[in-house]
């Protein structure tokens, strides 16, 4: 959704010198005119640029420029000057309407802007911005949206409404414009405000115990309307406010909370794919975060009770996961960024992370850490402002990444505690912070790390064994080690870039590039492996081989092609970005795989062949970069992997994607390197050498930096 600016004083000045023109040009035409006249038109072609035509009808919101059309020849425009001028009459006319129309909209409250500035709303799905839209999209959705809430309010007690609908019609009314913040607010504020919005979801449950997808499809309905209306544009910032009044009952003294109040506000906010507001989001995270929750008792009357989760955050951290910006504020409170770079938390908000670390998120639903799910979402979005050119948005991001790793590998929160959902949540969180993977797989402390600049997840309590033991943690998860994955990746593709633009870059700076990125991969590996033979897995199981397998394709391939492999073609969907070049939320496996063409059933034995993989990129990488010996790049041709463009050597493409070559293939790739090797090709030795290497090295950190198997 797209709210455009308008000033209407710079709209006056502009339509009042088009007018100023187009009167100079009407009368300069008439003058002309007027003395080709006088001389009996000598020249046949000023009287036909200069004759007057019948004056063009006053503009309407649909009239259109019909000159254009009438005066085009061949696709050149010959218009004469009367046609001019009255193209500038119908703009003239159109831009007095434009302004008419949003002065009207700003000033009846359809939209406030909180700093005063006058905007419109249209749709970014292509609707042109032309006054009838404008009027469509604003004005002309009020009434629609005053009946729809008049109607589904009374639906949701007698069934019907008084015009005959059922809810589902009335719903299905909605939902054609469910997303338009203009018919949102206007909805809201018909129903009631925020307290009467609960309990039109709540009546609409009690009312239809017996017909849930009723339930389901109001909640859906619903909570689009309420993120539609969460906009600041129209009033969110406020609302927000309000619907945390209305559910702690902040300005009527009750002490009790209503557990029904609290499941419809956690329904509402917990979908996923609605983007609220971060003024909206904000203000309700204020305001709930001060119940006791001794206050939240039962009993409750709604269906939605039983599976909405009656924790007073878990839907406003729900919806942060949508809104990193949202996320990273609430999170990060207002600080400051000191010499050294790192945020200083303000008071609140040390008192604000003392609080969500001493809850135990229990969900009063499911007796699981369903809840955590909603901090974790929130805690992922936030961390994608990690390593951006914004260097108070990466101190924040640092601080509550590096406090959330902190908290979530501590032995308060052991790998029994972890969902799924957690396991994948975290694993955003860690891989937007792969110079700390970086270290650790290296065996080098965080506070030594060449690449890292700024701000610290040290200075937040983070060790190498809480890299370990996080990674440990959600080492069994498909997704979370796909996401860890291309954290990884696509930073070790964006480090062999820079390295190789120094002075002096050679093969060997491009194979320390490759050991590093060996030990890595084999690292991450390892703590994979150790998590499921920790938990009784067979070294055989299929499912096991295809979590590692996974995380290797997913890091092969990114070391190689870097952020576009999942950001262009097939593959994008897979990935939610943030700000840069990380990650906002976890990476769905499959479909990321299934995008490039890798088995999404891989089970051979995890890292039987991926050392010899990540060598096939780096045998490639060094191709591509002219560092082959001339001799090595004959043979290569021979093989029937090879692949080249039309420029043939120095600059050649063999097997662009490793991560989807045939065990055949990858064995003959090993087979030829290992012949180019003993021909004494330097760059192939020491690439061999060096991603050996990284794979020893890397048992030897797991040894060094084992994590908290609890």
């Amino acid at each position: 959704m797209t709210f455009i600016k308008f000033n209407p004083d710079l709209m006056q000045a502009f339509i009042y010198n088009l007018t100023s023109y187009a009167e100079e040009a009407y009368a300069a035409r008439s003058k002309i005119h007027q003395s080709s006249e006088d001389n009996d038109h000598p020249v046949p072609s000023v009287d036909d640029a200069t004759r007057t035509l019948p004056a063009m009808p006053r503009m309407t919101s649909s009239t259109k420029i019909a000159f254009l059309d009438a005066n085009l020849n061949d696709g050149i425009l010959t218009p004469t000057m009367a046609d001019a001028i009255s193209s500038l009459t119908v703009l003239i006319n159109n831009l007095e309407a434009r302004r008419k129309e949003i002065i009207e909209i700003n000033s009846n409250g359809i939209v406030t802007a909180p700093d005063g500035t006058m905007t419109y709303y249209l749709p970014d799905d292509g609707t042109e911005d032309t006054v009838a839209n404008i009027h469509a999209c604003n004005i002309g959705v009020v009434t629609t949206a005053q009946q729809n809430a008049e109607e589904l309010q009374e639906a949701s007690i007698q069934g019907t409404s008084s015009n005959g609908r059922t809810i589902d019609q009335i719903l299905a009314d909605i939902d054609k414009h469910r997303d338009n913040p203009i018919y949102g607010a206007v909805f809201v504020n018909t129903v009631g405000g925020a307290q009467a919005y609960l309990d039109l979801l709540n009546n609409i449950d009690r009312n239809n115990t017996n017909n849930m997808s009723v339930v389901y499809s109001a909640i859906s309905t619903l909570g689009h309307v309420l993120g539609a209306a969460s906009r600041s544009e129209v009033g969110g910032d406020q609302l927000g406010t309000a619907f945390s009044d209305a559910i702690t009952h902040a300005k009527t003294g009750v002490t009790t909370v209503i557990i029904d109040d609290i499941a419809a506000f956690n329904a509402l906010t917990s979908q996923s794919d609605v983007v609220y507001g971060t003024g909206f989001l904000l203000n309700a995270a204020d305001g709930l975060e001060e119940v006791d929750r001794e206050r939240v008792i039962p009993p409750f009357s709604t269906q939605l009770a039983c599976e909405y989760s009656h924790h007073p955050l878990v839907g406003v951290l729900y919806a942060m996961g949508n809104n990193p910006e949202a996320a990273l504020a609430y999170l990060s409170g207002n600080g400051q960024v000191d010499a050294d770079g790192n945020w200083v938390p303000d008071e609140k908000t040390k008192q604000r992370w003392e609080s969500l670390k001493s809850q135990n998120w229990d969900d009063e639903v499911s007796g699981e850490a369903i809840a955590a799910e909603s901090f974790t979402a929130a805690l992922a979005a936030a961390s994608s402002y990690r390593n951006t050119d914004n260097a108070t948005a990466d101190a924040a991001a640092t601080y509550i990444s590096g406090t959330a790793i902190d908290h979530f590998s501590s032995d308060s929160w052991p790998k029994s505690r972890f969902t799924e959902a957690i396991k994948e949540n975290l694993s955003v969180v860690v891989a937007n912070s792969p110079e700390e993977i970086d270290s650790t797989a290296n065996g080098e402390l965080l506070t030594k790390n060449d690449g890292q600049q700024g701000p610290t997840l040290e200075k937040w309590g983070v060790n190498e064994i809480d890299i370990s033991t996080l990674i440990y943690r959600f080492g069994d998860n498909k997704n979370a080690m796909a996401t860890l994955a291309t954290g990884t990746g696509n930073y070790y593709n964006k480090r062999t870039e820079e390295a190789m633009k120094s002075d002096g870059a050679d093969y060997n700076t491009l194979a320390n590039q490759y050991k590093r990125e060996s030990e890595t991969l084999n690292f991450i590996q390892g703590l994979s492996e150790m998590r499921f033979k920790d938990d009784g897995v067979a070294s055989d199981d299929p499912t096991k081989n295809e979590v590692v397998n996974t995380a290797l394709d997913v890091f092969t391939t990114l070391v190689a092609a870097g952020i576009s492999a999942v950001t262009e073609g097939a593959a994008a969907p897979a990935l939610a970005w943030g700000v840069g070049s990380t990650i906002v939320k976890p990476i769905v496996a499959n479909a990321l795989t299934s995008a490039w063409g890798v088995s999404k059933s891989d089970t051979r034995a995890p890292g039987s062949d991926h050392s010899d993989r990540l060598k096939a990129q780096a045998y490639a990488d060094a191709a591509n970069r002219s560092m082959l010996t001339p001799h090595s790049v004959d043979t290569m041709r021979d093989q029937e992997w090879f692949n080249e463009d039309s420029y043939a050597h120095p600059y050649v493409k063999p097997f662009p994607n490793a991560s989807t070559m045939s065990a055949t293939q990858i064995k003959s790739v090993t087979g030829w390197a290992n012949q180019a090797a003993s021909d004494g090709d330097p760059a192939i030795k020491a690439l061999q050498n060096n991603i050996n290497e990284g794979f020893v090295e890397a048992q030897m950190h797991l040894q060094a930096y084992p994590p908290n198997t609890k």
